[in-house]
């Protein structure tokens, strides 16, 4: 067998996960429900998400240490915070065997691409890389809260740095992507960071702000009249900050204009309601309708899409 050919065949026999929270979990058991032969190794600094991720059948073993779950090589998979991957990443290159590929699910590219760059060129296409951002997540955390199908109908997001082989680093990543149950859309880190500051971090942050706002003035003793639409509005502002800290940190750029094009949006709507122009507050509720559904194609799992306990799972 050729070394393209091992190197294939490890990749579909033999994954690392490295980080088995949330998506690195539902990344491992939905990688396992599409080829159940695999196997699969996890390793996480907290030994607790790694055991509870073996128990939901996601890992068949669990590595002590982050260099002896990259030594084993295959596809290593990487879903740890964005300031452990950009530790991570550039030792995994160095020490990854031949014919490993390596990808990340992080929720930024500009930095990882950056701390990448030089170690992927001293290997000289001894291993493969491509960065990839699955928009797919929930407010609740760790490997307890995983699926298999999270990854269903999403958007993967991929970014292959220059290689020796970058064109076979992007098919194999796509493929990837594919396998569970995503779909591939290849972008460059710029395009990606500015993008997802609309797409992630504004509505992250316009949830924050909602509830805020919401429960301004608001005693504990008040009855409540909240339905779905505020469920659904504030779902997000459940997330800790812990997880958005360091992405929106290394996008506050990005993020701040994304949310100033949400204040400008905001202001017009307020206008339009003090003046009484309902016609102008009726034509945003119809372009807004049209952004949505362009936003997120026809046969594109909704963001009102709900799992089996009822709440969103999208991000």
């Amino acid at each position: 067998m050729s070394a393209a050919g091992r190197s294939r065949a490890a990749v579909r026999s033999r994954v690392v996960i490295v980080g088995t929270g949330l998506i690195g979990t539902s990344l491992a058991l939905a990688l396992r429900r599409r080829a159940p032969r695999i196997h699969i190794t996890g390793f996480d600094a907290k030994r607790a998400h790694a055991d509870a991720a073996r128990r939901r059948g996601a890992l068949d073993a669990i590595a002590n240490s982050l260099d002896s779950a990259v030594a084993q090589g295959g596809l290593i998979v990487f879903a740890t915070p964005l300031q452990a991957l950009v530790r991570q990443l550039p030792r995994s290159i160095e020490r990854a065997p031949s014919g490993s590929f390596l990808i990340d699910v992080g929720p930024l590219f500009a930095p990882l691409a950056a701390a990448v760059r030089a170690p992927l060129a001293r290997r000289r296409g001894a291993v493969g890389l491509v960065l990839g951002h699955p928009l797919a997540g929930r407010e609740l955390r760790g490997p307890r809260a995983a699926d298999a199908a999270l990854f269903e109908g999403r958007p993967f997001a991929l970014f292959a740095p220059p290689q020796p082989r970058r064109a076979h680093a992007w098919r194999t990543a796509e493929a990837i992507a594919r396998r569970v149950g995503a779909r591939p859309v290849r972008l460059d880190p710029a395009q990606h960071d500015r993008l997802i500051a609309s797409m992630s971090a504004m509505p992250q942050l316009a949830s924050v702000a909602i509830a805020l706002a919401a429960g301004r003035g608001q005693r504990k003793s008040m009855p409540t009249l909240a339905g779905p639409g505020f469920d659904s509005a504030t779902r997000l502002a459940d997330s800790p900050f812990s997880i958005w800290s360091a992405a929106i940190a290394q996008n506050a750029g990005n993020a701040a204009r994304a949310l100033a094009a949400l204040e400008r949006a905001a202001r017009r709507l307020r206008s339009a309601l003090q003046s009484g122009n309902l016609a102008k507050i009726e034509a945003d509720f119809r372009a807004a309708a049209a952004v949505r559904r362009r936003i997120l194609r026809p046969g594109t799992r909704s963001a009102a899409t709900r799992n089996s306990s009822g709440r969103s799972t999208a991000r």
